[in-house]
């Protein structure tokens, strides 16, 4: 019991740190917790963020390879995710969505967010709407889709367009009314008054 109350209290002055900016003292937490607590997940998580938050590469890649021997969960495939995308390890990323498809044990939306987040990071915002508009209408409750939506749609057309795609997804397609299809013959131009200009 008073292992677990230590641990509890690492990962509070990790994350702590880590929210005030300060890696270094997270990692110091996080290293204290994980000394009580050799394999718990929520610190080797915090430390993987504190690290990368320093940019120590060599560290951040021990602690993913403890981090990746054991089950996926939603958690530790998004820090795994982002540490990947942080070295520009495409490759290592898409390794790792494909392991959460064949495990089963991270949500659905969190891996057509793992997605989303590949295609930003080379630049294809087209397929990254693509991956989240779909992912939005097979999981509509999903809200967290609909935020990196909102930022996936800002990022290449502005705030108006994000609000007017948002504002329609999910919804069905509308057409329109018969009488309103009927294309009309537009009104002939004036006549010119000015005989012989």
């Amino acid at each position: 019991m008073e292992r677990k109350r230590k641990t509890e209290l690492d990962a509070g002055l990790a994350v702590a740190a880590l929210r005030k900016g300060n890696p270094g003292v997270a990692r110091q937490a996080a290293e204290t917790g994980l000394s009580h607590s050799p394999g718990d997940k929520s610190l080797l998580r915090l430390l993987l963020l504190a690290q990368m938050s320093m940019e120590d590469r060599d560290a951040a890649q021990d602690t993913e390879a403890r981090l990746a021997t054991d089950t996926l969960d939603d958690d530790t495939f998004d820090v795994l995710l982002a540490a990947a995308l942080s070295a520009n390890r495409v490759s290592d990323a898409r390794d790792l969505i494909a392991r959460a498809d064949r495990e089963g044990n991270v949500s659905a939306p969190l891996r057509a967010m793992g997605r989303s987040r590949i295609a930003m990071h080379l630049g294809d915002v087209e397929a990254a709407k693509a991956i989240l508009v779909s992912a939005i209408e097979a999981h509509p409750e999903a809200t967290a889709l609909r935020a990196m939506m909102t930022e996936t749609l800002m990022a290449s057309g502005g705030a108006a367009y994000a609000r007017d795609v948002l504002g329609r997804l999910g919804q069905p397609p509308k057409n329109p009314a018969p009488e309103d299809a009927v294309s009309t013959r537009p009104s002939a131009p004036p006549e010119d008054t000015a005989k012989g200009a």
